[in-house]
Parts: C-alpha cells; sequence; structure tokens
C-alpha cells in the first residue's frame, strides 16, 4: 500500500467491491439453479428443510464459536453462501439478500477500513439490482439515517467510497447478466387517477404498515424460544401449505408472481400463501432476507387488490408497479432507494408518482410509530 491514507482507503474501497461484487453475483447465479431445482422437484424435496434446518443450525452456530471473533468473518461468508443456498434447496420463502451479509462480513474481514461493512453492502445491493446508486443511497438511508456530516473529511470520503462501489456493483452485475428483480415491461400509461385507484393506494399503504406493525411484536415474541425449535416450525408449517396448495409457485424466491402481478393475474391466493411462507421463513429466522419477499408481496397485494376494486389495465399496473417497492419502506425506511427502484425498473412516469406516494408512506409509518415504542 502507498503511504497517502486517502488513496489507501479508496484502493480498499475498490479491492472490497469489486470482490463482493463478483461473489455475489456467483451467488445470485447458483441461488437460481437450486430455485430451478426445488420448482421442477418439489414433489421429492419438500421435506427437505427439516433436514437442513439443523444443518444450517449447527453450521452459524460452529462458526459463533470461532475464536478469536476477528476469524469469524471470512467463516462466516461461506457458512451465509452455503445455508442461503440450502434454504432456496429447501424451498423456503426468503430472498437473495445473502450477498448483502456476504458483502458486510467481506468488509470486515479484508480491509481495514471502519466502515468496510458499508461499502461490502453498497456494493451488494448494487449488484442485486444492477444500478449504481442502489446501495449508496440505502446506506445513506437505513444505515447512517441521512446523517453524514459533509463537512468531516472521514465522512466526506465514505460517501465518495460508497459511489464508488455501487459504480463497481453495477458494472460487475452488468458483466454477469444479473437479471432485474423485477420485469422489465412498456407502460401502458397514461394513467387515469380516479376514486378506486386512491382507495387501492390507502389500502396497499396501511397494509404495509401493518405487516411491519405485526412482524416486529411476534418476531419479540418468538424470541425465547430455541432457533432449531423454530428451523422445525417454519419448516413444518412451509411443508404443509406447499402440499395443501400442490404447487411450488409460492416457494424459494417465486419470481413467477412478479409476471403474474404485472399482468394483473395474482389474485388473493397469490397474496396469502406468498405472505404466509415469507412471514413463517423470516419468523422462523431461516438465512436468505426479507427484501425480495417484500417486493413481492406488495406486488401480489397491488394486483388482487386491482381485481377487487375492478380498476383499467393501466391502473393496475400502475398500482402494482409502485406496490413492488411500497412495503420496503416500513421495515427499512428507505424511501428515496425505492424512488429509484421505480424509476430503474418502471420509467420516468411511474418514478415520479411513486416519489409523492413512497414520501406519504414513510411520513406515515413514522407518525404512527411516534406513538408506540417498537
Amino acid at each position: 500500500m502507498v503511504k497517502n491514507p486517502t488513496l489507501n482507503s479508496i484502493i480498499s474501497c475498490i479491492l472490497v467491491s469489486t470482490l463482493t461484487a463478483v461473489i455475489s453475483s456467483f451467488f445470485v447465479k447458483v441461488l437460481k439453479i437450486f430455485y430451478y431445482i426445488y420448482n421442477e422437484n418439489w414433489t421429492f424435496l419438500f421435506w427437505i428443510p427439516l433436514i437442513i434446518g439443523p444443518i444450517i443450525y449447527f453450521a452459524e452456530t460452529r462458526v459463533e464459536q470461532v475464536r478469536p471473533l476477528s476469524h469469524q468473518p471470512l467463516w462466516r461468508v461461506i457458512v451465509i453462501f452455503i445455508t442461503s443456498a440450502l434454504s432456496h434447496l429447501g424451498g423456503m420463502s426468503v430472498g437473495r439478500e445473502g450477498a448483502a451479509e456476504i458483502g458486510k462480513r467481506l468488509g470486515q474481514s479484508v480491509t481495514s477500513l471502519h466502515h468496510g461493512s458499508s461499502i461490502g453492502l453498497a456494493a451488494a445491493f448494487s449488484t442485486l439490482f444492477v444500478n449504481p446508486f442502489i446501495g449508496f443511497f440505502l446506506i445513506y438511508e437505513y444505515q447512517f439515517n441521512y446523517r453524514i456530516n459533509l463537512y468531516d473529511s472521514k465522512q466526506k470520503l465514505l460517501l465518495i467510497e460508497l459511489f464508488i462501489s455501487g459504480i463497481i456493483g453495477y458494472l460487475v452485475g452488468t458483466f454477469f447478466d444479473i437479471p432485474h428483480w423485477v420485469p422489465q415491461e412498456s407502460n401502458p400509461g397514461p394513467f387515469l387517477i380516479s376514486p378506486s385507484l386512491i382507495l387501492g393506494f390507502g389500502g396497499l399503504i396501511l397494509a404495509g404498515i401493518l405487516i411491519f406493525w405485526i412482524e416486529r411484536p411476534v418476531e419479540k415474541l418468538l424470541s425465547p424460544i430455541p432457533r432449531l425449535i423454530k428451523f422445525f416450525i417454519a419448516a413444518m408449517i412451509s411443508m404443509i401449505v406447499t402440499l395443501s396448495l400442490s404447487t411450488a409457485r409460492y416457494n424459494s424466491l417465486g419470481i413467477v408472481l412478479l409476471d403474474d402481478a404485472l399482468r394483473g393475474q395474482a389474485n388473493w391466493l397469490d397474496w396469502t400463501a406468498k405472505s404466509i411462507l415469507s412471514l413463517v421463513a423470516l419468523l422462523g429466522t431461516w438465512p436468505g432476507g426479507f427484501f425480495l419477499p417484500l417486493i413481492i408481496m406488495g406486488a401480489t397485494f397491488g394486483s388482487a387488490i386491482s381485481q377487487s376494486l375492478n380498476l383499467g389495465q393501466d391502473q393496475a399496473y400502475l398500482l402494482v408497479s409502485i406496490g413492488c417497492f411500497l412495503w420496503i419502506i416500513p421495515r427499512f425506511k428507505c424511501p428515496i432507494t425505492c424512488s429509484i427502484l421505480c424509476f430503474h425498473m418502471f420509467g420516468i412516469e411511474i418514478g415520479f408518482i411513486s416519489v409523492g406516494i413512497y414520501i406519504i408512506t414513510h411520513l406515515l409509518n413514522k407518525y404512527i410509530l411516534s406513538f408506540r415504542k417498537i
């Protein structure tokens, strides 16, 4: 390394970001393979979570026992990769945000940067969404809560490094042809505002906040239960739901539901089944992340409520498009990030509409939570 501390920091940032982006890209490819394996063979694999659960539990417990603690991160990278893949092989309804945890651990282990974990997280999210700004704004909103001091040279350098990590994540994700989380479709607008559409948005906003309200207290209520028991309970519920519905469309990534929702074909059964399996996996502490499940839950809810309100195709598409990222806001408090995602996935018109709705959702959630300690 050269003697210039600033240059050293930037070089470390480039190293962490590149390594994270490459591993995240490979991670996504592996999960996609496991997703298809489960969907094509679910009648033989639906019981697998009962075996995978203890494997994940003992693997993560073993890593936590590694001493000294400074040796944990690299081991955790390997364990996170394997356990997230196993969750999808077992059909558990989780996302691909294990890549973000991998980025966080890599940032802690291969660099001396104080905010190495933030750099790794930014690179991972920009890779997953193939967008150079997503990682930057997600860290700025969710992790730092808009509180970076631009007059502080160290924090100013951190912003520059977050931006660099986002660019690298985007370039690597593009190189490895990482698919977009939401399918690209042309906007069918213009969009006509009607009382039914406003009612639909109101239901979408309140339902997203309600899910967050329910999730946190239940999570606290279940915290005394041993994790291995929660693994088994979640696995049993997932098996029962899958067998009852005789389909694997709600398991694992469940990407097909996004296509159905954007075409206005996802109904209340789709939303209910995906929500149950996703919340069960979350509360059961299965590794994999909750970002993508929230996207699918919001999209299917938007599609289902648009059918109930008899909205036209254009209005339904608008409701579903904005619903894709709306439910992320109450949990992660990132309206700017979600607006950028909407611009990126659905174009300028829907993007501009999303800005106002996402800010309203964020402020309403903040106002409601001010009356209650969560």
